[in-house]
Order: structure tokens, then sequence, then C-alpha cells
């Protein structure tokens, strides 16, 4: 939680992405929801100090949370990456605790079923990368290379891995864990203090290469794509959302209580001046209190109506408002369990659970509305990317770009790039290397990453001219 990158506020989220909403909880509330911690485990959880300043997390933790133990290290400064990130924390860690086995989860993904058992049960000499299976044939996860002949706890141990290229279909769920702390702190600090500027240091992967280079013992133990949520990014948040109103969603849903405002928010100001008959319906927000009201949730209606007229006198608003709010709520079939006339009048609400009603309150909220359109396509691009395209990934990672595609489609250009002639070869990229998947059919090129104008731009330009 204290890395550089997010793509949640590319995307026009108002919250950084552990505190974004699942039907109105936390990213991270899920992740600890589901979590198989011991009474005796403490989370050590990595904070940036404006989020935790800003935020206050280690109360919110210690009020969600009040039979686990919590330490939150709050870190003042944006880290290069996992790596830098770990170390960190690990230097908060007492001495007694360094020597116990030690898990890493990504703050992002949620686990359906007990993960943490599965390591306590390993060996002590034995450290584990969980993993799934991944058939989408675009790398953009972390991959390992396991040898299934050589096994060790009845896992299969880990032979390689590497960061967006698809040296298998075995792909990181983002759970790392070490037979003890201070073994993950030694290779950290032996790590940090490196400058060979190779690709892919500061990832949690580079610290699994160079234990597996100095013949410590790794193993792979999978988890069923059905029995975890990776919510790294806006569009897998919202294949999650889709997925939690289906017939048969793998995740029980807390039920939550919803408080709604009545006017501009499930209806409009009047539209004749004090005449609250004359309001209109907001009929995305009544459709999204109808689908919570129909999911179980709890919704509560409250209202100001009248309460600056009569001078806050409660049961006056009542009396002058109450049986036309009532037939509004019936005539434009908004569902509520409980109503509540009263709401001090302001002219600034300020509190720490509000969302703005007319701005992205579905995104604020964590909801899909039925039928609602998801344009995956309609994706904003880092400046100076060529897009991709539908048969291919292009990522950036550090200092490199990784274009990965079926090695059908990527064979030409591989080619391209082996056989530049020597005449025009500093018009294009360096390439770094390519890397074949043959099992997977998938190739990736690695080139450099040089900021730049493409083609299409220049001739824009050019005809604009």
């Amino acid at each position: 939680m204290c890395g550089i990158s997010d793509s949640f506020s590319k995307e026009n989220y108002r919250f950084p992405k552990p505190l974004c909403k699942i039907v109105g909880r936390p990213i991270l509330f899920w992740l600890l929801d589901h979590l198989d911690t011991n009474v005796d485990d403490i989370i050590y959880i990595g904070v940036m100090e404006t989020l935790q300043n800003q935020f206050d997390l280690t109360q919110s933790l210690k009020i969600e949370y009040p039979q686990r133990i919590f330490q939150v290290v709050v870190i003042d400064f944006e880290t290069r990456g996992a790596l830098e990130t770990l170390f960190i924390m690990l230097q908060s860690i007492n001495t007694e605790r360094l020597l116990r086995k030690t898990i890493s989860f990504d703050c992002d993904t949620v686990y359906l079923q007990p993960v943490i058992e599965k390591f306590r049960r390993l060996s002590d000499h034995l450290n584990a990368s969980f993993f799934f299976e991944d058939n989408d044939g675009k790398p953009i996860y972390s991959y390992l290379k396991l040898n299934e002949n050589n096994r060790q706890d009845g896992f299969p141990i880990v032979e390689n891995t590497c960061e967006k290229i698809m040296i298998s279909n075995c792909a990181n769920t983002g759970a790392y864990a070490f037979r003890s702390a201070s073994t993950l702190k030694r290779y950290c600090a032996q790590l940090l203090d490196e400058t060979s500027g190779q690709y892919g240091k500061y990832y949690t992967t580079h610290i699994i290469k160079t234990m597996l280079d100095n013949q410590e013992p790794f193993v792979g133990i999978q988890i069923a794509v059905t029995d975890f949520v990776c919510l790294g990014t806006p569009d897998q948040l919202n294949q999650f959302l889709r997925h939690l109103k289906g017939d048969k969603p793998a995740v029980n849903i807390r039920k939550m209580r919803f408080c709604f405002d009545l006017d501009n928010t499930l209806v409009s100001y009047p539209k004749e001046h004090g005449n609250y008959i004359s309001v209109e319906p907001k009929i995305e927000n009544i459709k999204l209190a109808h689908e919570l009201h129909t999911a179980g949730h709890y919704i509560i209606i409250q209202t100001a109506r009248q309460m600056k007229i009569h001078n806050n006198n409660v049961g006056a608003a009542v009396a002058d408002i109450g049986r036309i709010t009532l037939e509004t709520l019936s005539r434009f079939n908004i569902p509520y369990d409980e109503l509540l006339f009263g709401k001090a009048y302001a002219d600034v609400y300020v509190d720490d659970c509000a969302i703005h009603a007319l701005i992205d309150t579905l995104k604020e909220i964590g909801w899909s509305l039925d039928n609602a359109i998801h344009n995956h396509k309609d994706q904003k691009q880092i400046r100076g990317f060529i897009s991709s395209r539908h048969f291919h990934t292009v990522q950036k990672l550090d200092n490199l770009i990784i274009k990965s595609a079926s090695t059908e489609y990527l064979k030409g250009e591989i080619y391209f790039y082996q056989n530049i002639p020597e005449s025009i070869k500093d018009l294009f990229p360096q390439k770094h290397r390519v890397d074949v998947n043959e099992n997977a059919g998938i190739s990736s090129i690695i080139l450099e990453h040089i900021n730049g104008t493409t083609f299409s731009q220049l001739l824009d330009c050019v005809l604009r001219v």
C-alpha cells in the first residue's frame, strides 16, 4: 500500500485502491474479512503517511477488527515497489517474530479459501508462492516455472519466476510465503544494496528469483480461479461487482445499511418552488436503491424537507410535508426500510461516510447496475503508449516495454527486430530479448522504453497544419 502506481486514481476514483468500495466496504476490509488468521498472529500493514493522516487507518482497523492484532507501519515516501516496502516493514518486527513463518499479501487480492493454513502445514524449511492457472493468453501477471516431477510436501518445486513474461501458465496470485521473516529481510537488504539496474528489481518475484539462485526451496501451491479475486485494476473490480450480482456468487456479501437523502438524490428539487408534488424521479439513483434493497441491504431514507421553514421543528415539518413525501415514495416506487424526517437543515454536510449523490455514485459505493454499459476498450492509456490491440498486450515494466501475443501473431515482428539492418537500427527501440513459451504458444518481445511520438500522431499533426 506504499507503491507509486495506482491505476484507480487514473480512472478518477476518489480513494486510493485499498479503500475503494465493494458494496460499500473497502477492498482492504474484504481481504481481511477472508484471511484465516489465528488469534496470536500479527498483521503488519504498510501505509503511506498521507493515507494514515487522512483516513486514520490504524483506528479504523481497531474498530472494525477488535479481536485482531495489527501493527501499522507508516512510511513517509512512495516506495519503488514491494521489495522496498517489505524491507521497511521488516524493520518493525521484533527478533522473536522475525524467526516465525511470514506471508506477504498484495492488498488488492481477496482469498475465498484458507491460504494461511496451507502454508502453516508446510515443512519449516520450505517457502511457497500461491498460483493459479492462467489461460487468458495475455501475460499481465508474474509467472512460475514448476517441476512437477520434483515435489516436496506434495507440491511441485519452483524452478524459476518472471515478471510479466509468460514462462508458463502458472500465474502468481500475490501471496508469497517465506520460511522466516529474517530470511526475507536478509534478501531484501541484499537486493536493495545491488545497483545492477535489472528490470523488475523491486518486484517480489525478484526476491524469489534471487532466493532460488541461492538454493532456497520454493513450492508452488495452486489456488482455483474460483477461490480468489484479483482487484488490481478498475476493470477487474467492475468484473467482480458484476459477478456478485450473478445467480451463484462465490462469496457471501455482508448486509449493509445504506442511507439515502431524498431531495436531489432520489428525486429532484421541486420544479415549482415550494411545491413538492412537482418533483421528478432521479432514475439511476432509484434503480440503485432498488437493486441494493433487492439484494437484501437495508435502505434508509432521510429528508430535511421543510426543516428550514419550520425552524428545525420536526413535528411541524412532518405535519406539513409527511403525507406528500409518502405519496411521492409510493408514486416513484422508491423502496425503503426506514424513513426519517427531521434531518438537520444545513448548507454543507460533513461526514466520513458520505458520498456525493450526483458524482460517480456507483463507483463510490462499489456497485454495478443491471444493463449498465461497460466499455473495456475505452481505457486510459499511459502517455506515449501505442494502444494495445485485441490480440496482444503492451505493458511498461520499469524502463522496458513488454509486448506479448500469440506466437503466430508476433513471429513477423520478432523476425524484424532480430534482423534490423545496421543502417537503420538506431531508428528503432533496442531489443532486450525475446521469450517464447512453446507450451502456451505465447511470445514476448522485451524492448527499451523510449519517450516519443507515434507516426500516426505525427501524420495527424502534418494533416492539421
